[in-house]
């Protein structure tokens, strides 16, 4: 297939277009996700190609030294479609550059204590930590009138008493942090009772009633300066086997629901990109919105949701597709690539875990092209 024709209407390109969130600051750009994720997987260095996307030219970025070799694709790729990006790299993800950059503003996946060492932001640390807790979201959620599922809280594993007393189906999920993983679906008290066994005694631990919903909403933000700013809202449909495929737009937009959050998160020092997660629940035929969770960092989806807003795409999905080539220059994208005459086509988005056989990428565009291009990027892929 080819997108776009001669007689196709010009969008205008928008040269100044910057990333939301970054305050307009020169910035370094560090987003390995390998601390975060406590994995000595190779594949979780590859992801900190993701934020090549998210930077502007005076930006520093660095990036682990594996994808060096896939760097002179990737500027080709970003040349054509119009995406403006850092070309100053570092071939080292060790936070040590943060300290000999000490004059530029940061931007991380996660601003741990390990960041908080080189970077001193002792209230965007403690904002992360905090609601990083789903226990503690819940909490706050309670203390701000905001209606969330019925969830029990528990501050350890032996704390779970009579486990006859949840409503079933429920999910038992670790209240910290964890990157693919911590959440189970639990049919009955006896599976409950077998999840358990999966956690170490002292983990915080919540059951949560399961909802009833074909559609769960990202609503997206960033922070600066104290002030939390709505970016987008996404939704992942139960329909794309199993929530694969992020969309945009939503006809969904309860920014309403989660505010009181967000104003307050902002307020006490979070920094960068975060999101809530929301379930929409259809009573009759009205929906009703009950936030999930918050994540106080880039989610997998935010990286997609920055780089289209930079593009300026009026409608996408993001995925990850397979590949049998290692390599970005392998991958023909002529006629899919991203266009910006007709705002559709291919945008890579996670180009890194080419490596591992595996491409993250929006696919912009009306949904029927969405489908037509991701049969055709699998295709060429293999």
């Amino acid at each position: 297939m080819a997108i776009g024709n001669a007689g196709a209407a010009v969008r205008p390109m928008n040269a100044d277009a910057r990333v939301p969130g970054s305050g307009g600051k020169r910035r370094i750009l560090n987003h390995d996700i390998s601390r975060f994720a406590r994995s000595t997987d190779p594949l979780m260095r590859l992801y900190s190609a993701r934020a090549l996307g998210l930077s502007n030219p005076e930006d520093t970025i660095q990036l682990a030294p594996e994808l060096r070799g896939e760097w002179a694709a990737i500027v080709r790729h970003y040349d054509r479609i119009g995406l403006t990006h850092s070309r100053d790299v570092i071939w080292d993800t060790n936070f040590s550059w943060i300290i000999q950059l000490a004059g530029q503003e940061i931007s991380v996946q996660f601003f741990d204590e390990q960041a908080q060492r080189h970077h001193d932001d002792r209230k965007w640390c403690e904002a992360v930590r905090y609601m990083g807790s789903k226990n503690n979201f819940i909490q706050l959620a309670g203390e701000l009138k905001v209606d969330v599922p019925r969830t029990w809280r528990f501050d350890r594993r032996r704390d779970i008493k009579d486990v006859t007393t949840f409503p079933y189906p429920c999910y038992l999920k670790a209240s910290a942090p964890t990157y693919g993983g911590g959440i189970y679906r639990c049919a009955s008290s006896a599976a409950l009772n077998d999840a358990l066994t999966h956690f170490e005694p002292p983990v915080p631990l919540q059951v949560q009633e399961e909802l009833t919903s074909d559609c769960f909403l990202t609503l997206h933000y960033t922070a600066v300066d104290d002030i939390a700013t709505r970016v987008a809202v996404t939704e992942k449909r139960r329909a794309d086997h199993v929530h694969q495929a992020t969309r945009f737009p939503s006809e969904h937009a309860p920014w309403h629901v989660v505010q009181p959050i967000a104003t307050w998160l902002a307020a006490v020092g979070l920094r960068g990109a975060f999101d809530f997660e929301v379930a929409v629940v259809m009573a009759g035929d009205r929906p009703r919105y009950l936030p999930i969770g918050c994540r106080p960092w880039y989610s997998d989806s935010a990286y997609a949701v920055l780089i289209a807003q930079q593009l300026g795409l009026d409608e996408w999905c993001a995925i990850q597709v397979d590949s049998r080539r290692r390599c970005l220059g392998e991958i023909d994208l002529t006629g899919i690539e991203y266009s910006d005459f007709i705002g559709a086509g291919v945008v890579i988005v996670n180009w890194g875990v080419i490596l591992a056989g595996k491409l993250g990428v929006i696919l912009a565009g009306p949904e029927q092209m969405q489908r037509q291009l991701k049969v055709e990027l699998e295709r060429r892929l293999w």
